[in-house]
Formats: C-alpha cells, structure tokens, sequence
C-alpha cells in the first residue's frame, strides 16, 4: 500500500456472505427474523413416528365390538359385565427392573373381562401373530388359578368366545364363522 494514501480512501474487503450482510446490513431475508446475528441454516425437522404394531387395528376393532356388544370400556354393563384393555406392551421404563417392582408382569392378555366375580382374559393375535414365552407362561397360569382364556385373531372369534363363555351380551352382531 502507498503510505501517502488518506485512510479514510481506503476501501474495505467485502466478501459475499448472505447471512452475515443482513447481520451487517440490518435486511432481513425470506421468513426469518434477523435477531442480529447470522443465522444458519435449521436442519430438517425430525418426526417420531409411531411404530407399526399388526395387534393394535384388530384391538380397535375388537374394542368397537364390545362397546356395542356389552358396554364402553370400564363401563359394567346392566348384567354387571364389565372390560378393559391391558397395555404393557414394551413399556420397561427407564431402569431395568422397575416392572417387576410395581408388579407389572410381561406376557399379560391384552383384554380383561370381568362377570359375576369369573375372570375371563382374551390375547388378540394377529393372523400371523407368534406369541411370546411369557405369554405362552401367563396363559396356563390364569387357567390354573380357575379364570379362563382365550387367543383369538378375529371380531368372530370374540363374539363366539363370549357366547361360548355365557357372558350375556346384546347380540347386535353375530359371529360369521
């Protein structure tokens, strides 16, 4: 550089950077707030989606069966029948061992039904659903113990277990099988 050159004619190096020129410049560009500073550029959201579980469509189904069939779920019915669902299906939480220590036991039938003081436990299966160890130990327990059991895979199956169990129902649906 000439030293005889005024610094004030001095030009300044400008290099082309489009978010730190509207830092400097005070623009904003697009649909982002200028917060003077130089944004960059946000990754894409991440979603979580739930996984797919075959079971969870037919205990929907099986569910709608039974709102119209005996009651809504927790609901006892006016010839005292009462169901609900179990969910403990994957939960461990988030230290091992904390299941078995509130009593949670892995394996349990998806539904519970409960008439005139008899127990009466369902596992929906999808049609080519395998069940697990503990659900194949949980099911000889609940039958030793003197409540029944059933593995079904349709709506049919539910309706011809309730009818062969002599649950009364409303019998707005009848089994096609």
């Amino acid at each position: 550089m000439d030293e005889s050159t005024d610094v004030s004619e001095r030009q300044p190096i400008v290099v082309r950077v489009p978010k730190l020129e509207s830092r400097i410049t005070g623009e904003c560009r697009g649909k982002r707030a200028c917060y003077g500073f130089a944004m960059a550029r946000s990754a894409p959201r991440f979603r979580l989606v739930a996984p797919v579980v075959p079971e969870h469509a037919l205990q929907k189904s099986i569910a709608h069966v039974l709102v119209l069939e005996i009651a809504p779920a927790g609901k006892v019915s006016r010839h005292g029948v009462v169901w609900w669902s179990v969910d403990h299906a994957n939960y461990a939480g988030e230290v091992p061992g904390v299941r078995i220590g509130r009593g949670i036991v892995a394996g349990l039938p998806d539904l519970f039904i409960l008439w005139l003081g008899r127990a009466f436990f369902i596992e929906l299966k999808s049609a080519d659903g395998i069940m697990s160890d503990p659900q194949k130990a949980v099911i000889p327990a609940i039958l030793e113990a003197g409540g029944r059991a059933a593995v079904i895979t349709t709506t049919d199956q539910m309706l011809a277990c309730l009818d062969g169990w002599g649950i009364p129902r409303k019998h707005k649906l009848e089994p096609q099988l």
